[in-house]
């Protein structure tokens, strides 16, 4: 799995599939579903924008016994708030693919930042797949935007002065405490 090149302006991204709701998610909106555990991992912030990362493990509503362990992404920025949900088995496929992103990144030439247009450096595994990962993220690495980490699916928010970086490590960090509890 490659990282691809990607250039052109920010405009709304039209996907043309979406990952389903995850076993979380459908659990977490049950009502009176009990958290067997919580923890916030971590915050991920730029210039106005806020991911709030929290590990949680429930009880599965639809099958006594069970429970249902993941990460609940709340985003806000200027007003607006949205959650995404990951099972715990989408976390490591994430990982790998913002880990790869954050190496292309780190061996991307800087000469070729900031040349006045707007460019992004995705992966293809997102394109090709969108319905695998309920986040996807690229990087944009010149630009009014640069530099930023930027969600693109479920909704668009840039993280400015983040790189993908940061997000393996914070996916690094859910993955373990989900381990261990």
């Amino acid at each position: 799995m490659r990282s691809v090149l990607l250039l052109g302006a920010l405009l709304p991204m039209a996907a043309t599939a979406q990952a389903p709701a995850s076993a979380l998610e459908r659990a977490v909106k049950q009502f009176g579903v009990r958290v067997l555990s919580s923890s916030q991992i971590a915050t991920l912030e730029g210039e106005g924008a806020r991911g709030v990362f929290t590990a949680l493990i429930v009880a599965d509503p639809f099958e006594q016994g069970r429970s249902i362990r993941g990460v609940r992404i709340e985003f806000s920025d200027a007003g607006w708030t949205r959650s995404a949900y990951l099972d715990d088995s989408q976390l490591q496929p994430l990982k790998d693919v913002v880990d790869r992103l954050a190496a292309d990144v780190e061996r991307f030439p800087a000469r070729l930042s900031n040349r006045g247009g707007l460019g992004f450096l995705g992966s293809c595994e997102f394109r090709d797949h969108p319905e695998t990962y309920p986040v996807q993220v690229d990087f944009c690495y010149s630009g009014w935007c640069a530099p930023g980490l930027r969600f693109v699916s479920p909704t668009q928010i840039l993280f400015a002065q983040r790189k993908p970086a940061d997000l393996a490590a914070i996916l690094g960090s859910a993955i373990e405490y989900l381990r261990t509890h």
